[in-house]
């Protein structure tokens, strides 16, 4: 192996390796490293004090458009609990592959599901039926 070889092998090793690092670290979930503290920029201790002759408003908290879903009533949404919840899962898991526990809790994990494959994030009555949840795990049919 002559001088020119080696150099072309080398060369070529280094740029793979290179951005072999490159792409574990553009697609890695490292936390961003903090930017370090610079002594030249005074760092605040408090809190500026408010004027005692300005006076806050006083917040007004809105009152809960949607109310928390009852038990195992329709439609089912976010924090709906019940047999249903648990067969909707089941549904989701055995159709398109799901993984989690079944809680038999509609929670977020369960609603982006709804909403990938249903498209939906309530499921109401006649798409439950339509879908055969209500039968039990082994006569649900597998529609995927």
């Amino acid at each position: 192996m002559n001088t020119r070889q080696l150099l072309i092998g080398t060369t070529l090793i280094g740029s793979v390796a290179a951005l072999g690092y490159l792409a574990y670290y553009a697609y890695s979930d490292q936390p961003e490293p903090r930017p370090k503290k610079n002594p030249d920029i005074p760092v605040p201790t408090k809190r500026p004090a408010t004027p005692p002759s300005v006076k806050k408003a006083p917040v007004k908290k809105k009152p809960a458009t949607v109310s928390p879903p009852q038990a195992d009533e329709f439609p089912l949404r976010r924090g709906s609990k019940g047999k249903r919840v648990e067969r909707l899962q089941v549904w989701l898991m055995r159709n398109y592959g799901r993984t989690g526990k079944i809680t038999g809790v509609l929670g977020p994990a369960t609603e982006q599901h709804m909403l990938r494959y249903l498209k939906t994030r309530q499921l109401d009555k006649e798409t439950y039926y339509r879908l055969r949840m209500d039968k039990p795990v082994h006569e649900q049919p597998i529609i995927r």
